[in-house]
């Protein structure tokens, strides 16, 4: 989910680009209803597994729930621009799903440090300004 090639423009530079596409394409859909069903059976699957009388977490379910939607949200900014937004810089799928999985992990958790978790598991520090101001409106949001 969080490679940074696009998924829906055929970008593969190399075989293992092209592989990782292959698993998100299906002949009769694309990657957006592929991701859209991976996004609704993972909500549906942890709510269950949430239930369940088990001791389990939920960090990385929700994690991994908030970086599909944002890939899907990158995806659709990467066909809708795919020359860039404004100045010619491409559009980063991989940094959306970045941002995505942190602002709905820092929703459900209700804290701030979430964005160093996600700093320190991605290793991507370039994504700093968009996933703080995320996290913190979603905290501001799921506080209300």
């Amino acid at each position: 989910l969080f490679s940074n090639i696009t998924w829906s423009l055929d970008q593969a530079a190399n075989v293992e680009d092209q592989r990782v596409i292959s698993h998100w394409k299906h002949p009769t859909t694309g990657v957006f209803v592929t991701l859209l069903l991976f996004t609704l059976m993972k909500f549906w699957m942890t709510a269950v597994a949430v239930t369940l009388p088990v001791p389990s977490g939920c960090f990385m379910p929700v994690f991994v729930i908030g970086a599909a939607f944002g890939r899907l949200c990158g995806e659709a900014m990467a066909l809708w621009y795919p020359d860039g937004i404004s100045n010619g810089t491409q559009v980063v799928p991989g940094g959306y799903s970045v941002v995505g999985a942190a602002a709905l992990s820092g929703s459900v958790t209700h804290t701030i440090s979430t964005s160093v978790i996600v700093f320190e598991l991605t290793g991507q520090i370039s994504h700093i300004l968009p996933v703080m101001i995320a996290v913190l409106i979603s905290n501001v949001i799921a506080q209300s």
